[in-house]
């Protein structure tokens, strides 16, 4: 796989190289976004409260960066190609772990009260969920906490007439 360690990277750098080679007479940006998470600010700052459980350890380093950032991002990097015409590729690694480290019990300390404080009507379950840091637990969480209520919905949405999630 070409000295990459999963196939998710390497068809990244397929992709950005293909385009180095066949769209060298084109403006291209390409973005590079970490691990892109729920909105901050546009539409509106919150999630869905579908993500429950997550199997990591929580003062590891979250290197995150909110979608409506991104976009934002993107749209900047558009208008500079389009202004500046650069003669290669932009190219734009959108990360935040080495300016401002923060764990991911931080992040959680830090947005669960607000996400209490300003609920969104848009929520799918209340806000909540836990850190594992075991596969073990986590495999039972993810039974308990995505599939579940996910197959429950979707039965409820079929008796309705709807169509599933």
């Amino acid at each position: 796989m070409g000295g990459r360690p999963t196939t998710y990277h390497y068809t990244k750098a397929l992709a950005e190289s293909m385009l180095v080679n066949e769209a060298a007479d084109l403006p291209v940006v390409i973005l590079r976004p970490s691990i892109v998470t729920c909105a901050v600010r546009e539409p509106f700052p919150t999630g869905k409260g579908v993500l429950r459980t997550m199997y990591l350890r929580p003062n590891n380093s979250a290197d995150i960066y909110p979608v409506d950032m991104v976009a934002n991002m993107m749209l900047t990097a558009t208008w500079h190609v389009y202004k500046e015409k650069p003669p290669t590729p932009f190219v734009i690694n959108c990360t935040s772990g080495a300016m401002r480290r923060l764990t991911w019990q931080q992040i959680f300390d830090y947005s669960k009260p607000l996400v209490l404080k300003y609920p969104s009507s848009e929520v799918f379950r209340y806000p909540g969920g836990s850190f594992k840091t075991t596969r073990f637990w986590h495999s039972i969480a993810v039974q308990l906490d995505h599939n579940l209520p996910a197959f429950i919905a979707d039965t409820v949405a079929r008796l309705g007439g709807y169509k599933p999630m």
